[in-house]
């Protein structure tokens, strides 16, 4: 109750002043590949501006997940992040279940390597909620994640700079530097660059060997844009991010004190490097009939993990011996894509987009484990995986608007994948070829020009994969979604309202675990039966006075296996799909003020994600653990000191908050929040 007091009394101070508030009507997004006010999507969108960014410090992914109700991120630090959606959520096979874009170029990588993106000097984030897969691809099953960059301002110098310093409870100090540059070269010719420099203290600490704060991190990031604009008609740009991350060991194993014990007794401390690349080039020509794009892609990621342990077992409960494993590994991917696409430019009632997709991909595994209990056996070995993936897609979506006020759509997507994999643990080398024909049919009706209806039915795709030790491979997984949503933006009252609620049958669910008929007590992947999820989302906000902008937003999820087809499973019928919470929740409050004559705002986001559970009877029927629920509370305060300059105060984690995020304690791999940090920031714009 105290959590809400505060919020309450925060209302009530605010009641009277002024505020902004970017209304559905004026919000423009690019989530069906054209430009559209957010009222007009027939999907439900989480759009977050580049100043709501900065307003609310979201500067990576775990920041994300917090604000974002009904999206779910499994984040192991810099070894690894799983990214989930609307109960799509599942730790076994090979490829993403959320699309994740970066401008025009996808960077969805193998299932739990996300890249680390970084939010800075951002557009805004489009967070496109159930599946995408005629206009995104197979990675979007459960969803799309779109960060979109700043463009090049060609008519305009601008600069500035931003330099934050945090102290966490009982951790290192950190430091961040952040610097923009946009200067136009010529009427034509422009360059943009962003870089940021984070020094992130840790707060783990490794009493054992008698080092602190182990989970320190050193990211450098640097996005360099071009635009060159030769006619009207025709616009050139091209991007560079380099990424690099010199990282000491993952935010997991901590046990409530924030202390780390490394398997076998060993000495050694986790480290990690985290490195990528990506360059694209997109051409944009336009003519009155139609605009044709052209986004060429190149991009590789490198990891070295030392000294990764975890703890674990699968025989049975305590007091059965606990197994200890420590992994050295190194991970290559190398991906190339292009696309084409053409897009109606007339104003008219049809609308309709269609493109062809081109990806080649590439990965190779080599690690080294040791693999025990202690004072019974210690065996080290290796393992070598050799994975490709080269597939090509066609897709369209069209729409057609049958009166002012209705519109019917419809895309269409056939996919093909043809998926290779070799290594130490292979019997040979396999292949095999996935396809697949997805449709998505929608109707939206405007019962007044602010208030929206829409209705779609969507399907997702996911490939198959391989197993070891020459096991069956295992079949796509899909998914049919149907959704019934409202957008309303009553602008008398200052109001934004959206709702959704959705049904999603997901079929042949991939699971992994023991299978007792194989040859050797390994896991492998196999299809198990069919998923249940029933869902509602919303999102509110409140211009409830001229300074006072409130906002509330949430989402409830029922995901759970409905039918299976294979004995000895993970689960079975009834139980709840890994890694799904029930319901999260987020509240917020932004409050103009004007002190001395000078602007500044004060920001409190409060949100709450309840418990997620992670299990596998397959190891023994007992065998599970569960997230706590996470209470997040966040201030921000800035002041417009000047014209160019600007001061921030701000807490986060406020309430100190030390539960486990995810529910993979079981296995040692769940994350816990950064403890209490509190610091300030300077922006000075040129």
């Amino acid at each position: 109750m105290g959590r809400f007091f505060i919020l309450a009394i925060f209302f009530v101070w605010g009641y009277g002043l002024r505020a902004e508030v970017l209304m559905l009507e004026e919000m423009v997004v690019t989530a069906q590949k054209r430009e559209q006010y957010l009222i007009d999507v027939p999907i439900s969108i989480v759009a977050i501006s580049g100043d709501e960014l900065s307003k609310r410090r979201i500067t990576d992914f775990q920041d994300l997940d917090l604000a974002v109700p009904g999206l779910e991120i499994r984040d192991e630090g810099t070894f690894g992040r799983q990214l989930w959606m609307r109960g799509v959520g599942n730790g076994a096979g090979g490829n993403a279940l959320v699309g994740v874009y970066l401008d025009e170029l996808p960077v969805s990588t193998f299932a739990f390597r996300q890249l680390d993106l970084r939010t800075y000097d951002l557009e805004r984030v489009e967070v496109l909620r159930g599946p995408q897969g005629t206009l995104f691809g197979q990675s979007s099953m459960g969803g799309t994640v779109r960060f979109i960059t700043h463009e090049v301002e060609l008519n305009r110098f601008d600069a500035g700079v931003n330099t934050t310093f945090a102290f966490t409870n009982d951790g290192d100090p950190s430091q961040e530097l952040q610097a923009m540059l946009n200067f136009p070269v010529t009427d034509s010719l422009g360059l943009r660059i962003a870089a940021t420099y984070d020094n992130s203290g840790g707060w783990m600490d490794q009493p054992f060997v008698g080092r602190d704060d182990i989970n320190d991190q050193e990211v450098m990031n640097v996005r360099i844009k071009s635009l060159w604009k030769p006619v009207d008609e025709l616009e050139i740009s091209a991007m560079v991010i380099v990424h690099r991350n010199d990282a000491g060991a993952p935010s997991i194993g901590e046990d409530e004190n924030g202390n780390y014990t490394q398997p076998f007794s060993e000495v050694s401390t986790p480290s990690t490097e985290d490195d990528y690349e990506i360059l694209n080039l997109t051409i944009n020509y336009t003519t009155e009939i139609f605009d044709f794009l052209s986004s060429t892609n190149y991009g590789n990621a490198k990891q070295v993990v030392n000294d990764r342990g975890v703890f674990f077992s699968f025989n049975g409960p305590p007091p059965e011996p606990e197994r200890h494993s420590i992994q050295d590994f190194i991970y290559d991917q190398e991906f190339f894509s292009q696309e084409f696409r053409l897009t109606s430019a007339t104003d008219g009632a049809w609308f309709w987009a269609t493109g062809i997709f081109y990806q080649d991909s590439k990965s190779d595994d080599d690690s080294n484990i040791r693999f025990g209990i202690p004072n019974i056996f210690d065996v080290t070995f290796a393992n070598i995986r050799h994975r490709t993936s080269e597939s090509w897609a066609i897709f369209g979506n069209t729409s057609y608007a049958v009166t002012e006020r209705l519109e019917l759509g419809l895309g269409l997507r056939y996919f093909e994948d043809d998926k290779g994999e070799d290594g130490s643990t292979t019997a040979a080398p396999q292949s095999t070829i996935f396809d697949d024909f997805s449709q998505r049919i929608y109707a939206t009706y405007h019962i007044t020009d602010s208030v929206n209806l829409y209705a779609s039915a969507s399907k997702g795709f996911r490939s198959g994969g391989f197993n070891a030790l020459g096991q069956p491979s295992v079949e796509p997984e899909s998914v049919w979604t149907y959704e019934l949503g409202t957008k309303m933006a009553l602008l008398d009252y200052g109001v934004n309202i959206e709702a959704a609620v959705f049904y999603s049958d997901y079929s042949d669910y991939i699971i992994s675990g023991i299978d007792p008929n194989a040859p050797q007590p390994i896991a492998i992947g196999r299809n198990a039966g069919d998923i249940e999820i029933k869902g509602v989302e919303w999102s509110l906000s409140w211009q409830a006075t001229d300074y006072l902008t409130l906002g509330i937003n949430g989402s409830y999820t029922d995901a759970v296996f409905d039918k299976l087809t294979v004995i000895s499973a993970s689960h079975i019928v009834g139980d709840r799909v890994n890694f799904i919470p029930k319901y999260t929740y987020a509240v917020s409050a932004n409050y103009d003020f004007n002190w001395l004559g000078k602007s500044g705002f004060v920001r409190l986001d409060y949100s709450q994600q309840g418990r997620s559970i992670y299990r596998n009877r397959s190891n023994y029927p007992t065998y599970k653990s569960t997230s706590d629920v996470i209470n997040m509370l966040n201030l921000n305060i800035a002041w417009q000191w000047s014209k160019n300059l600007s001061i921030g105060l701000f807490v986060e984690n406020t309430l100190n908050e030390n539960g486990f995020i995810s529910a993979m304690s079981i296995e040692d791999r769940a994350a816990r929040p950064r403890p209490r940090s509190a610091g300030f920031n300077i922006n000075y714009d040129f």
